[in-house]
């Protein structure tokens, strides 16, 4: 995925810690791994009055851990709303999540 973004003119920096969006160079696109409250802290000031009040109110539930698959197709799935998601969440039950 790295190759591909810098074909495409995309440059990955690391190892650079980001207080403000306003510390990133002017680009089309920027991509943040964060949670939202993070995101937040990053753009504040930046973003529409109403979504900075939904993302302060972000309630965080019990998780596990995360794992991001870039795929070539959809994933074969009976519930047809999941061929059009970008993303889906997978999990047991809530016992074996807690567990």
């Amino acid at each position: 995925m790295a190759a591909y973004l810098r074909s495409l003119g995309g440059e990955i920096i690391t190892g650079t810690r980001v207080g403000s969006l306003t510390e990133i160079p002017a680009s089309r696109v920027v991509l943040c791994d964060v949670t939202p409250r993070q995101f937040l802290a990053l753009a504040i000031g930046r973003l529409p009055r109403f979504y900075e009040w939904r993302l302060s109110r972000y309630r965080y539930g019990p998780g596990v851990f995360k794992m991001d698959w870039a795929l070539n197709a959809s994933v074969p799935s009976r519930a047809r709303d999941c061929d059009r998601a970008g993303t889906v969440h997978l999990r047991g039950s809530l016992d074996e999540l807690a567990a």
